[in-house]
This record gives structure tokens, C-alpha cells and sequence, in this order.
């Protein structure tokens, strides 16, 4: 009967862990520069999220239209005024990944075009990777911060522990 208990006991951990898991970060270089990214993005005053937020939505729709100039100029401009005001060394990685990565799969599509070769069908996934782990720091940190800021509303001033 115990050996019954702790398997069940066992499965439903695992089950339970499997469930309330992060989301696993899109590639190898996210998963080495994400982690430190998401600890400057949890230490970033508000007005400093919102720029962050402002930028990653610049640098989605330049990483996914990259043919519209309009959209790489409103990205390296929004990313660059976030960078200046609040100069995070690793958020800064991802984002200048995302922009540099689309600038080469842009630069290779006009070679191949030059050279009479058929046009690059672009998916550009080295640059949605970097975009979707500055995605998942903005998610994951800020619903851990919003579940701090209610403990604190309701009285219960210990902070949930990051996951």
C-alpha cells in the first residue's frame, strides 16, 4: 500500500511540475543570455518596462515584415532610445541578435536576388527565437510582479519566489 502511495504521490508530482513549468526558452542562445536577461528586466522601474515593451513590439513587426524599411527604422530607433535610458547588457543581446540576425536574412535574400538565384523564403528563425525569449521574460516577469504586487494589497508582504 505505501509503495502504491508513493508512486501516485510521484506521478502526481511530475504531473504537477510538468503543468506549472516556464516555458522552456526557444534556443540555445536565449537559454545562455535569457536567464540573466529576465533578472534585468524584473529590475527595471516601470517607466523602464514600458520602453521595453514599446521595443519588443518595434522589433516583432520589423522581425516579421523585414522587407518594410518603415519597420526597421521605428525598431533600431525605439530599441536605441531603451538602450540609452536604461543600458541592460543582456536585454540588449537578444534584442541586437533579433535586429542584426533579420539585417543578414535581408542583406543574403538581396544577394541571392543580385546573383539571378531564387528569392530567400525567410523565415528569419535565429531573429523570432531572440523575439520570443524577450516575449517570455516580459510575461513570465512581469505575471510574477503582478502576483507580488496583490500579495502586498491584500496584506501578505512576502514576495512569490521566481520560479
Amino acid at each position: 500500500m505505501r509503495k502504491i502511495c508513493a508512486l501516485l504521490g510521484g506521478a502526481l508530482l511530475l504531473v504537477g511540475g510538468t503543468c506549472f513549468a516556464q516555458d522552456p526558452w526557444p534556443d540555445q542562445y536565449s537559454a545562455t543570455t535569457g536567464p540573466d536577461a529576465q533578472k534585468e528586466f524584473a529590475a527595471l522601474p516601470e517607466n523602464g518596462r514600458a520602453a521595453y515593451k514599446q521595443a519588443l513590439i518595434a522589433c516583432s513587426l520589423y522581425v516579421d515584415h523585414y522587407y518594410d524599411p518603415n519597420y526597421k527604422n521605428q525598431c533600431e530607433t525605439v530599441y536605441k532610445s531603451f538602450a540609452v535610458e536604461f543600458g541592460p547588457r543582456f536585454i540588449g543581446l537578444l534584442f541586437r541578435n533579433a535586429i542584426i540576425s533579420t539585417r543578414m536574412m535581408v542583406l543574403n535574400s538581396e544577394l541571392s536576388v543580385s546573383q539571378a538565384r531564387r528569392e530567400l523564403d525567410g523565415d528569419n528563425d535565429f531573429a523570432k527565437a531572440s523575439i520570443a525569449a524577450l516575449e517570455k521574460i516580459y510575461r513570465e516577469t512581469n505575471s510574477l510582479a503582478a502576483a507580488n504586487r496583490s500579495r502586498a494589497a491584500t496584506g501578505n508582504d512576502r514576495p512569490a519566489a521566481p520560479e
